[in-house]
């Protein structure tokens, strides 16, 4: 993975860095809050850190040119087994605070680097399954697990079956014991808590009717504006993975000729 990345750096404008949250200075995790304060209102460093503390890697993105830190993800990876049928251990990928630079939205980086990232984990252990844990405070980060993984809940297609309810209920209750609701598969915030600021991330009307989707995360979180987040959950199958994989690196080459300043793609936006 460290060879591919560091092709992708050579390549591409923007590059991702895979770290340990213990590895972070005090300087990078300075940028980081002020990265996150500029788009989230509500935050503070003391809860910031507390966050960052529950989370054991993060993904760095970084300019090629200056090295300057333009975006960022933080992960928490686990293992446990499931609360019913097989007790085989599976991987868990849990996504916390994700945040990039809006000059820079339309770049492909983080989605490299997290695919390349998953594909490691299932090489790792071929036998286990892999599920990333993702909470959604906007559409566009819905988007990026529903678009790019073929076995993803909840979705518009099919109801959640109840072995996976039972998963969802299982890790979100440990995570946010006194925040979710498994009746309506959401993580409610109080006013007081931090959230998206006015305007970042808001779905035009026109995209919403047009796109299921879309619709879709707007009706299952209706009030994703105030702080709620819907609980989000796809399994990694070594297909779904390398298909994944092969779309990030074809953006990875496009994106040699990346400008922020010319970018129109549609892109994931926390």
């Amino acid at each position: 993975m460290k060879w591919i990345c560091a092709l992708h750096k050579k390549m591409s404008p923007i590059y991702g860095d895979l770290k340990k949250v213990t590895a972070l200075t005090q300087l990078e995790k300075e940028k980081l809050f002020s990265l996150m304060d500029r788009y989230y209102q509500g935050m503070n460093w003391e809860q910031f850190c507390r966050d960052l503390d529950k989370k054991n890697r993060v993904i760095l993105l970084k300019d090629s040119k200056t090295d300057g830190l333009i975006g960022f993800s933080t992960l928490y990876i686990f293992t446990d087994t499931p609360p019913s049928g097989t007790k085989t251990p599976f991987t868990g990928v849990f996504s916390g605070d994700t945040i990039i630079d809006q000059a820079y939205w339309g770049a492909s980086a983080l989605q490299f680097t997290f695919g390349l990232y998953l594909m490691a984990l299932v090489l790792k252990r071929p036998w286990r399954k892999v599920h990333w844990f993702l909470i959604s405070k906007g559409y566009k980060t819905y988007l990026l697990m529903a678009n790019n993984f073929t076995h993803h809940f909840p979705r518009h297609e099919s109801p959640t079956p109840k072995d996976v309810q039972s998963l969802l209920h299982q890790v979100y209750s440990r995570h946010y014991p006194t925040r979710w609701q498994p009746e309506s598969g959401l993580i409610r915030w109080d006013a007081c808590d931090y959230r998206l600021r006015q305007g970042v991330a808001a779905p035009e009307l026109a995209l919403s009717q047009r796109n299921n989707r879309v619709n879709f995360f707007l009706s299952k979180n209706p009030d994703w504006a105030k702080g709620d987040e819907l609980a989000c959950m796809a399994t990694m199958s070594g297909k779904d993975l390398l298909s994944y994989t092969v779309k990030r690196l074809k953006k990875a080459y496009r994106a040699i000729t990346f400008h922020p300043a010319k970018r129109e793609e549609k892109v994931y936006v926390p």
